[in-house]
C-alpha cells in the first residue's frame, strides 16, 4: 500500500438511530487507525496472493464489517475522531 493511502484522514458514515429515524454520523478517522482494520478484512476475505475481497458477493459483507470495526473504534477511542 502506498504512503498516500496510509496517511491523512478517511471519512466514514456510521448508521445511527435518532428520534427522527435512521440517519448517519459522519466521522473522520486517521488512516493510521484504519489500515489495521483493512488488514483484518484482508485476512477474512482475501488470500495470500490476493489480499482483498475476490468474490463480488463478499463486498457488502466486507463493507458492513468495516463499518462495524469503525463504530467499535469510535466508541472505544472517541478522541481518535
Amino acid at each position: 500500500m502506498s504512503d498516500y493511502l496510509r496517511t491523512g484522514w478517511h471519512e466514514f458514515f456510521i448508521p445511527v438511530a435518532s428520534v427522527q429515524g435512521p440517519t448517519s454520523l459522519r466521522v473522520w478517522i486517521d488512516m493510521e487507525d484504519v489500515v489495521p482494520m483493512l488488514r483484518r478484512l484482508d485476512l477474512i476475505y482475501g488470500d495470500e496472493a490476493h489480499p482483498y475481497a475476490l468474490r463480488l458477493e463478499d463486498i457488502p459483507g466486507a463493507q458492513r464489517r468495516l463499518i462495524q470495526q469503525v463504530t467499535e473504534h469510535v466508541i472505544e477511542h472517541p478522541e481518535a475522531v
